[in-house]
């Protein structure tokens, strides 16, 4: 195998990836072909592309998505004209088909710098670019079709399209391949919608298209038969589950045109042949998304013809609440109360279902039900009647309190809910077996339900059910009922319980989230803290992240309304999530209380921990005490190996030179290579050697892997060492194969690390290991856990390759990092970016840092920070000087030019100071690019220098990006450097010296700016008037930053800009121009910003563009709403929130928000996240005028451009907010 192979996209590795699409994407062999043909050579031309033979390309599933955006990102490799050429060639063989393919290449290909930019819009600009403004309609209206439900923001462009350029639509509808009906039939629906009735959308567009004299009537028909073509199409292949004869009935019915005749009653019961309480329960066949979609588009037409009517009334009665769920989302429930009398035509079971259907999905209290309420009111009685729990409880939310039909719903409140109980009590005997009928199990179960004395002991009452898995698939929907009419009461608490503790919390996820009042009921009905937190354990274990927080929280609380004598059982006997808590609870027992002397016990008893969740709890109550040093010495010499990890990592938290011997003499002892790295790592963290010792002397590889493997732990790796794998050598004269035990061990070491790390004992395995044949084994091992599915149970693997991987690791980890959150994955993004924080390859590094600074996944981005803060603490400096320190140099010299050597031949590349390339050769010619190796010059040398360029080429591009970002950030928070490290960054670094001599600095002396020089390109340093400056002695106090325009007063600004423009200078960043805004005399002491106050604008518009500049979103409240965002600043120690009227997280919907106030508060005083209170208390808010002007300069400078779209402003903003 080549050992070279992860170096650079070779040809044979290219063939690899696009063997491994084809067989993802499905490719005929003559598709094949032509993608190796034109592909893997960049002269062939796009005349070629029309040997295509089109075909339908597969639907991809989300799991399917993930390794054909690897093998894309592979294949391209960050060469956008590569991506282009693939562009193209998908749609040649797939057209409209193969828009799920060209989805997953975007993202990986056409993505990289756009930040948090509108990739839907940008997404349809590439298209059109490439492909046509027909073909883009065509791909979103596939999009949409397959994958988007509900979009409204496609939707509207292609309804838009309608409107103004319908024959673009017209010829997307053609762009697919044979058989695919479906997209085609969805644009013929918003074409028919935008039609003016009786009249051709555009003039002449039949005789453009078809070759025929305009006709309107021709046109409408045409559109129509396209509609019903794919209406028949998903009828009779299949899809709908139904008959050829009953296929056959729809069509005649369909081609009547008469919507007043009923539906023919079909071999299977549709909507139209069961009562009104059934029709919403009828689901008849498996592809809901595609008949959702073809409903809508006929709905949308059906005012052109009564045969679309027809088809529309035969599509909702196969899936009837499918196909009101895509009105509601693709129209809008305005829109759905507007058609109202035609839907109670069209829908079987009329008002009635539409009324059931609006009470049982949560439309309670909007203005929109009330309205249909109102228009269905002759319905609502029959609706109550045949209304389950949770379409009752919904519909009697929206009746008038004065009715009749309220008082009724009053009288009957319990007599309601006795009923629920009963059928809630139903659920669990059917789930227990009993069938409903008289059983033990069912009998000791609604004993338990029923009882109205204390909920203590509930878990040993349940005890027998335990892991019964309870099949309660109607729970959710009843007890949401129940709720809704009884709150708290002991019944729903007990129901509750039972569905944690027997389901391990399986059905309980989703249900009402307000977990605090959840505990504090089981408090009030007598369930002890210990027993509360084993229930919020249990429905932790099967809650999302977001909701684990909000659980999380409510364990919190009942810790610190609790003794330690509860805290203890909890501690050593509750489930991870208890002992969590309570361990956490014990740690903030104060020093002095009278119970700390038993705190301390149970934290020290519970050193063996093996729950990760409770050992981190653990160890930062270890680290709070540093006055518990003697424990953790004693649990160092102790027999358990997990205490004795714990007590090293304790030991290293808590510091101290005492520290130091204690680590030195355990490792002394220590058999455990695990616990051996844990005590190493101790004294690394605390930056101390073998104190008094001989240097540790290497334990022999052979001996050193034997130990690791021992006890059968090779087993973990098998699943790798089964696959074929490169052979790795040593590096000795006789080139001896390392073996599979070695490199098993090696593998080992990293999966027994329990987090993304470096293992000390790897590290010693690989020694005398050649490089090269490692990272080409570390890559094959990377490839077969993505194929795996990049599982997180074997994520060990990440810090493995990172560590290995050598440099060819660090584009495929980066591009892993950005793909995994598009596909919910950012919990493994996170480890992601911290193995790109342990890795020797110092571009991996600062992509962790360009990470940190500018991510659309605040998640992920929080993680690039702390691993950054990791690794400079490591090294006992800040992480802003880390950063400075990991600027490449990218082979350029001192001079800013490096030389690329052909042989008989060599270029000159300089770096120019518009951080540009600039190619010579060896007459001093000036090339527009480094020339092809040709036939005299050295193969070997040529060929490295060209790839070598190419390789430049990119990382220019990446390097100056990410610069480009620091030095904004440095001027919107006044970062300094001392005068030597300003000199060591900007004067010797060749990069950062490009930069530097664009760019105005000030001398700053206690935060006060002094004297503004520019660094000029011989090394000297000049005043605004052309004075030659010296920098500052070191140890004059002195700092270095970049000069903010605020701080100059308008000669000096005047000054400074003449100069650059005299010297045709372009700075590297936007400086002196940048806009400058003042705080007002009269704004002083005020504590809100409200220059923007009542500007009106699209919330996406808004939302891209802070989240673009490196604000979040507030935090999530219910039904994802969001009604502020922040950005944090630690460098200035503030934070700002801007607050507005509000929108939907995800929503996809343009929709106008108020632009409210922005308060500055301090940093780190308010907590984000889902469901939490997050506004900044009154204390930590800051008047106006405390405000650091250059930082109320940029947070204004950012918010007008955030608001600069806004057209109108309600002046009475504060009395409607």
């Amino acid at each position: 195998m080549n050992t070279n192979r992860h170096n650079a996209p070779h040809i044979q590795d290219q063939t690899s990836w696009l063997d491994k699409l084809s067989k993802l994407l499905s490719l005929t062999s003559a598709n094949v072909q032509l993608a190796k043909d034109y592909l893997l050579n960049d002269e062939a031309g796009d005349e070629l592309l029309q040997q295509a033979q089109l075909q339908i390309l597969p639907q991809l599933s989300w799991p399917e998505r993930e390794p054909i955006s690897t093998l894309f990102a592979a294949l391209t490799a960050g060469d956008r004209e590569r991506a282009c050429r693939t562009v193209r060639y998908l749609w040649a063989v797939g057209q409209s088909s193969a828009e799920n393919a060209l989805r997953c290449l975007y993202k990986v290909a056409f993505t990289r710098g756009k930040g948090n930019s509108d990739e839907i819009a940008d997404r349809r600009v590439v298209w059109d670019e490439l492909l046509g403004l027909p073909a883009a309609a065509a791909l979103e209206g596939q999009a949409v079709v397959y994958h988007y439900i509900g979009n409204k923001r496609i939707a509207s462009w292609l309804q838009e399209l309608a409107q103004t350029q319908p024959d673009v639509l017209v010829q997307a509808q053609t762009l697919c391949p044979a058989g695919e009906t479906m997209m085609p039939a969805f644009l013929a629906g918003i074409l028919l919608q935008n039609a003016r009735a009786g009249q051709d959308p555009r003039p002449g567009l039949l005789a453009r298209v078809f070759g025929v004299k305009s006709e309107p009537v021709r046109w409408t028909e045409n559109q129509v038969d396209i509609l019903l073509r794919g209406v028949m199409d998903y009828l009779k292949h299949g899809r709908a589950g139904i008959t050829a004869s009953d296929c056959r009935q729809l069509e005649q019915y369909i081609q009547s045109g008469r919507p007043a005749d009923p539906v023919p009653r079909l071999s299977v019961g549709t909507g139209w042949d069961v009562q009104p309480q059934n029709v919403l329960k009828v689901h008849i066949g498996a592809d809901s998304d595609r008949l959702s979609r073809l409903a809508l588009a006929a709905f949308e037409g059906q005012a052109a013809d009564p045969r679309l009517r027809c088809a529309f009334k035969v599509l909702s009665g196969l899936r009837p609440g499918n196909v009101l769920d895509e009105l509601k989302d693709a129209l809008g429930f305005e829109e759905i109360v507007r058609q109202a009398a035609v839907l109670k035509q069209c829908v079987p079971g009329g008002g009635v279902v539409l009324l059931l259907y609006m009470g049982g999905r949560g439309y309670a209290g909007q203005k929109e039900a009330i309205r249909l309420a109102q228009l269905c009111s002759g319905e609502m009685e029959q609706a109550l009647k045949l209304a389950n729990d949770d379409q009752y409880a919904g519909l009697c939310s929206l009746l008038p309190e004065d009715s009749d039909l309220y008082l009724e719903w009053k009288r009957k409140k319990q007599d309601r809910a006795a009923a629920m109980q009963d059928r809630i009590i139903r659920q669990f005997r059917n789930a227990l077996g009993t069938g409903g009928a008289p059983g033990a199990d069912g009998d000791a179960m609604e004993a338990y339900l029923t009882d109205q004395g204390s909920m203590a002991g509930s878990a040993a009452r349940l005890a027998p059910f335990a892991d019964r898995q309870m099949r309660m698939y109607d729970a959710r929907s009843i007890l949401q009922a129940y709720h809704k009419s009884m709150g708290w009461d002991r019944f729903f608490c007990r129901s509750m319980v039972a569905l944690a503790l027997v389901n391990q919390g399986w059905i309980v996820n989703g249900l009402p989230d307000q977990y605090e009042k959840f505990a504090n009921a089981l408090n009030t009905f007598g369930m002890p803290p210990h027993e509360i937190l084993d229930v919020l354990g249990a429905m932790y274990a099967g809650s999302y992240p977001g909701e684990q927080e909000n659980i999380r929280k409510a364990g919190d609380t009942v810790c610190a309304r609790s003794g330690v004598g509860e805290l203890a059982i909890a501690a050593r006997e509750g489930c991870s999530f208890a002992r969590s808590a309570a361990v956490k609870g014990l740690g903030a027992v104060p020093a002095g209380a009278d119970d700390a002397p038993k705190a301390r016990e149970v934290l020290l008893d519970c050193a063996n921990e093996t729950a990760k969740m409770v050992q981190k709890e653990l160890l930062e109550a270890y680290c709070g005490h540093p006055e518990w040093k003697e424990d953790y010495a004693a649990l160092l010499a102790g027999k358990k190996q997990g205490a004795r990890i714990m007590a090293a990592r304790a030991l290293a938290g808590v510091g101290g030179p005492e520290a130091v011997p204690i680590l030195n003499a355990a490792l002394e002892k220590e058999k455990s290579a695990k616990a051996a790295d844990a005590i190493r790592e101790a004294l690394a963290a605390l930056g101390a050697a073998r104190e008094g010792k001989q240097e540790e002397k290497p334990q022999d590889a052979a001996e050193l892997a034997v130990q690791i493997l021992k006890g059968g732990k090779k087993r973990k790796v098998q699943w790798l060492l089964d696959k074929p794998l490169p052979t790795v050598h040593c590096t000795g004269p006789d080139r001896a194969p390392a073996g599979e035990d070695r490199m098993a061990a090696i593998l080992v070491c990293y999966a027994d690390l329990g987090r993304i790390g470096r293992s000390p004992a790897a590290e010693q395995l690989v020694q005398g290991l050649d490089a090269a044949e490692l990272a080409a084994y570390a890559c094959e091992v990377w490839d077969h856990w993505i194929e795996a599915g990049a599982q997180s149970k074997t994520k060990w693997v990440l810090a493995f390759a990172a560590r290995c991987g050598g440099e060819a690791m660090t584009p495929r980890l980066t591009q892993a990092v950005k793909t995994w959150p598009e596909h919910a994955r950012g919990a493994i993004a996170c480890d992601g970016v911290q193995a790109l924080a342990i890795s020797p390859d110092p571009a991996a590094l600062m992509t962790v840092d360009a990470i940190s600074r500018k991510f659309k996944f605040r998640q992920v981005k929080t993680a690039a920070g702390q691993a950054l803060a990791n690794a400079a603490r490591e090294l006992g400096i800040s992480a802003e000087e880390l950063a400075d320190r990991i600027v490449p140099t990218l082979g350029f010299g001192p001079d800013g030019t490096q030389v690329f050597d052909y042989g008989p031949r060599q270029f000159t590349v300089r770096l120019t100071a518009a951080l540009e390339l600039e190619i010579t050769n060896d007459a001093g010619k000036q090339l527009k690019n480094l020339p092809a190796p040709g036939k005299a010059d050295d193969p070997e040398k040529a060929g490295a220098a060209s790839a070598a360029f190419k390789n430049l080429k990119k990382q220019i591009k990446t390097t100056v990006s990410a610069q480009k970002g620091r030095l904004e950030s440095a001027l919107s928070v006044q970062r300094c450097w001392t005068p030597e490290a300003w000199q060591a960054l900007f004067v010797n670094n060749p990069i950062m010296h490009q930069f530097a001599i664009s760019l105005i600095w000030g001398v700053y002396t206690d935060g006060r700016l002094g004297d503004t020089f520019r660094y000029l390109e011989d090394g000297s340093f000049t005043t605004a008037d052309e004075e030659e400056y010296t920098l500052p002695a070191e140890d004059a106090g002195a700092r270095i930053g970049l000069v903010h325009p605020i701080e100059l007063d308008q000669e000096a600004l005047s000054a400074w800009r003449q100069q650059l423009e005299d010297y045709e200078i372009t700075p590297a960043i936007d400086q002196l121009d940048r806009p400058v805004y003042r705080l007002q005399p009269d704004q002083a002491g005020h504590t809100a910003l409200e220059r923007f106050g009542g500007k009106k604008i699209s919330d996406l518009s808004l939302t891209g563009k802070l989240l673009g500049m490196g604000w979040y979103r507030g935090s999530v409240q219910d039904a994802g709403g969001f009604y502020s965002f922040y950005r944090e600043d630690q460098a200035v120690g503030l934070s700002v929130q801007l607050n507005f009227s509000g929108a939907f997280v995800g929503s996809g919907e343009s929709e106008t928000v108020t632009v409210y106030d922005a308060v500055f508060y301090r940093a780190g005083t308010v907590e984000h996240g889902s469901y939490v209170y997050d506004e900044p208390k009154k204390e930590d808010i800051l008047p106006l005028d405390q405000v650091p002007a250059r930082y109320y300069s940029e947070v204004v400078y950012q918010l007008e451009k955030a608001t600069a779209s806004s057209t109108e402003t309600d002046p009475f903003w504060k009395a409607t907010r």
